[in-house]
Parts: C-alpha cells; sequence; structure tokens
C-alpha cells in the first residue's frame, strides 16, 4: 500500500507478503511488511504505539534490473520506500526475514530518500535471493542491501538504530 501524509502506529504484521509476479523492467514494486511505500508519513512514532512485523517478505522470479526510484524494486520488513522530508519510522520492529532479489532491500527499508529512521531494531535476516528466483544470466544492478536501509539519500537521516540480523548477498 501507500501512505501519504499519513500516521500508522500500534500495527502488527504476522503475515507472509509475496510478490508473486513477473515485473518488467524499470517498472516501480514496492513490497514491505506494513506498507510499501510513504510520502510524508508516520510509521510508529512513540513507545507506546510502534508497529512490528513478524511476517516473512519474499518476491517470486523478477525481470527487473531497474535502477531508482521510479524504476526499481524496493523489498523491506517495515516500509519499503520512504519519501517526503518529514517522514518519520520510529519504535519499529522487524523480526521477518527479507528476499530482496534485486539487492535493494533493508530490515526497516529498502531505500531511504527522505525522513527519518529512529529507534528502530532489525531481527530478521535480509538476502537478496533466499528462493533462487533470479530470472535471467545478467547481474542485477548494484546491489543495496542492509540490516536497517538498503540505501538512503536526499533528506533521509538514520539514527539510534540496532540491526541483529543477518545480511547475505
Amino acid at each position: 500500500g501507500y501512505a501519504e501524509s499519513s500516521t500508522i502506529t500500534g500495527c502488527v504484521n504476522y503475515a507472509a507478503t509475496a510478490f508473486e509476479g513477473t515485473d518488467a523492467n524499470n517498472t516501480t514494486v514496492r513490497l514491505g511488511g506494513l506498507v510499501g511505500a510513504v510520502n510524508g508519513s508516520t510509521i510508529g512514532g512513540s513507545t507506546a504505539a510502534g508497529c512490528v512485523n513478524h511476517g516473512t517478505i519474499t518476491c517470486s522470479a523478477i525481470a527487473n534490473n531497474g535502477s531508482g526510484a521510479n524504476g526499481g524494486m524496493h523489498v523491506a520488513g517495515i516500509c519499503a520506500y520512504m519519501t517526503g522530508t518529514d517522514a518519520l519510522v520510529s519504535h519499529c520492529t522487524n523480526n521477518g526475514a527479507v528476499s530482496a532479489p534485486s539487492g535493494r532491500g533493508g530490515g526497516i527499508a529498502g531505500t531511504v530518500a527522505g525522513g527519518k529512521v529512529s529507534l528502530y531494531i532489525n531481527n530478521g535476516m535480509i538476502q537478496d535471493d533466499v528462493n533462487g528466483t533470479k530470472s535471467s544470466s545478467t547481474p542485477y544492478n548494484l546491489k543495496r542491501m542492509g540490516g536497517i536501509a538498503g540505501g538512503s539519500g536526499g533528506t533521509a537521516e538514520v539514527s539510534e538504530c540496532t540491526n541483529n540480523g543477518n545480511v547475505f548477498s
């Protein structure tokens, strides 16, 4: 899903989330345990209202080796893509494993293009191709993977976060 100028608090996901299609090259896909993309929204926000993902995030075979905000695949335990200077993900925990075949994956966010991530814990394993779903012999673009975020830029700020999960590529 997509959240713009919204507040998401106190949510817990136990369900597995899977991308079961093939995506065309340079077509944006954003797959998250709680939300696909946020623009200027808050997820969690306070210790009492934090959100938790327990579900695994997996992908089927993909053709997309595109790059960037409007052409790549972003996969994460909480939110796949964050943008907007007032976007905030705070006091959240990811316990689910994340499979990010295109290499844009993280425990909290695949990409933090703007906003702030703070006081977050990742306990899930982040792996680029857990199901062996790579659909071609052409290498994907540069890998962008991390326990907290797969990549950041612009006005992004990441602080006071902990990664306890393994990252494999």
